[in-house]
């Protein structure tokens, strides 16, 4: 669990490894503009899942991949004042 003492988390994807969907959730203490986006392991930018502002609080978004293969990806939440990634495993 990516966190710190400002309120702001981004968790473990869930399930994960995972098959045709997986849910990423992360907390905000501020309202903020947030980007959450799905990269390869080459750094290369597969799914754009938000760019929005966004309420504080605790948040959840579903990302079902199309046409994406079988591997580990990176996803990375930025807010106005912190960004962290975490790993995922998709099996088909």
């Amino acid at each position: 669990r990516c966190t710190d003492t400002k309120g702001f988390a981004l968790h473990q994807n869930h399930p994960n490894p995972f098959n045709s969907e997986t849910q990423i959730s992360f907390d905000l203490l501020n309202d903020s503009h947030v980007t959450l986006s799905v990269y390869n392991t080459a750094g290369q930018l597969v799914d754009r899942l938000l760019s929005q502002p966004m309420p504080a609080g605790h948040h959840q978004i579903g990302w079902s991949p199309e046409g994406v293969r079988t591997g580990p990806y990176i996803y990375r939440l930025q807010t106005d004042h912190h960004r962290a990634s975490r790993k995922m495993l998709l099996i088909r």
